[in-house]
Parts: C-alpha cells; structure tokens; sequence
C-alpha cells in the first residue's frame, strides 16, 4: 500500500499484529523519508515469505545510489532482518550504508512476550490447529487491548478538550482493531516465537551488521513486550545497533504520535543519507 511518494528515497514499512499498513503508520508518515509502502497480512493467513519477496522485489528496479530504509512495529520488527537480508542478496550493487532499519519494539521470542496465549502459541501444530479452527472467528476488540486513557498523549492544538481527543484515539484504535481473524492472530504468534526457537532470526540479523540499524524501546506502559530484554538480545548480536528510547506504549504510533515522530524524525536525522 503506498502512502506517500517522493524522489531518492524508498522506505518500506511493515506491520505488528492486527495492523493494517495505512493505519498503523499514517500517524508518523511526516517523519518517514521518501517514498512510503506499507505492507500487513491479509485474510486468516500470514505468509512472511510472500511478504518478504513481495517487498524486495518492488525495489528491484530502483537506482543502487538511493537510500533504502526498512521499518517494522513489534512483529513487523521482526521481519526487518529477513527482508534485508534478501535484499542484500539481490540487491549486492547497494552500499550497506545506504541500507537503514529500524526494528520497533519487536519481540526476541517466548521469554520476551507477554500475552498469555503466546504460551499455547510456541507450538507450531496447535498453531496449525488453532489458525485452522478459528480462520472465520474475528478476534475480540475489549478494553484489555485498547489505549489506555492515561497512556494517551494529548497534541497541545486539543488541549482545550483531552478527554474528547483521547475517546477519538479509544474509538479509531477500536475500528482499526476491528475484523481481524484468531486464526491470523495465532499463525503471527507462533512465527514470533518459532524464528527465535529455530535460530532463523538471529541467523537473519546478521545481515544488519553493516548497515544503518536502530531499535525503538517503547518504554511507557509496555504490556506487550519485555524490555530491555527483547532490545538487549537484539543488541548481543549486531553490535552497531542504535537504541532509541520513547516514551509510548508498544507501537503506540496513534496514541503517541508526538512521542514517535519525535523518535523517527531524530532517526532520520542521525542517519547517514
């Protein structure tokens, strides 16, 4: 899904759980460089193969002196290694340099996941099953998942009325949220956990290695990912990462904007292009 498009630039963005590309990152489109493409999961499925090659492949035709910059939220984090990775490969004209990611609070296994159901979700056949058996069953959008009104930082040009703004941001977040399949939400699980068990992801972050790379700690109210810890098994195996703290909620990007165009916006400046 493209957002936006420029010249000399291209930044590909790739989605957390129950995400969709133009909602979750609309919010800090202004400080992403470049020409702007979104990619999620679509139906019950997820694919992280077809994911991957769909993402490189549109930049196969783009000039090796351009900057290229891959971000992913929580699980979309995850994915940044492998995409690059196959980029490298089928991109060897591009300079390392030139290659930016930015892993956004993403997960680093089991241990570093919070919700409950990823203690049932590490098993990939129940997994099968589950994604299987609830493919038609919409997850349940409650309270639990929604921004909390306290986490929800409040633009100073809504000052004169918080509480209308944050039940604007409860009410988006509720519709973006909304008609996802269990099955999907099983089958994202279970690859979060499986990449680390298998070893796959920390094979793939080794093509970061080289590059421009960040890590976004969300720090304010994490209820989804333990950190510093995922951030810190990240860390031991590319040494060059660059840690970026903010005070918001895991990939909280609607209800702290602020917070994250700030991030974003020092990210693109500290860079290199």
């Amino acid at each position: 899904m493209l957002l936006v498009s420029s010249n000399g630039i291209n930044t590909s963005c790739f989605c957390g759980v129950m995400a969709r590309g133009k909602e979750q990152f609309t919010p800090i489109l202004d400080s992403l460089p470049g020409k702007v493409v979104a990619y999620n999961a679509v139906g019950s499925t997820y694919r992280s193969d077809i994911l991957i090659y769909r993402a490189v492949q549109n930049l196969m035709d783009q000039p090796a002196d351009r900057h290229f910059w891959f971000i992913g939220a929580s699980l979309g984090g995850d994915e940044v290694p492998f995409v690059v990775r196959r980029f490298r490969r089928s991109r060897p004209d591009v300079d390392p340099k030139n290659i930016h990611a930015v892993m956004v609070d993403a997960p680093a296994g089991l241990e570093s996941l919070k919700d409950p159901m990823a203690k049932f979700m590490q098993y990939r056949a129940i997994a099968q099953i589950a994604g299987t058996v609830t493919s038609l069953v919409n997850v349940p959008v409650g309270d639990n998942v929604l921004p909390k009104p306290d986490d929800i930082t409040v633009p100073s040009e809504f000052s004169s009325d918080p509480d209308a703004y944050k039940s604007s941001i409860i009410d988006a977040a509720r519709g973006y949220m909304s008609g996802y399949k269990l099955g999907l939400l099983a089958r994202q699980s279970n690859r979060m956990i499986r990449i680390v068990k298998d070893g796959s992801l920390e094979e793939a972050c080794k093509s970061l290695i080289g590059t421009d790379v960040y890590y976004v700690i969300c720090e304010r109210g994490n209820d989804v990912v333990e950190q510093p810890m995922a951030y810190r098994w990240v860390k031991d195996r590319v040494l060059n990462l660059i840690d970026v703290p903010v005070s918001g909620t895991h990939c909280g990007f609607l209800q702290n904007a602020p917070e994250f165009n700030d991030a974003f916006r020092w990210i693109v400046n500290h860079s290199n292009h």
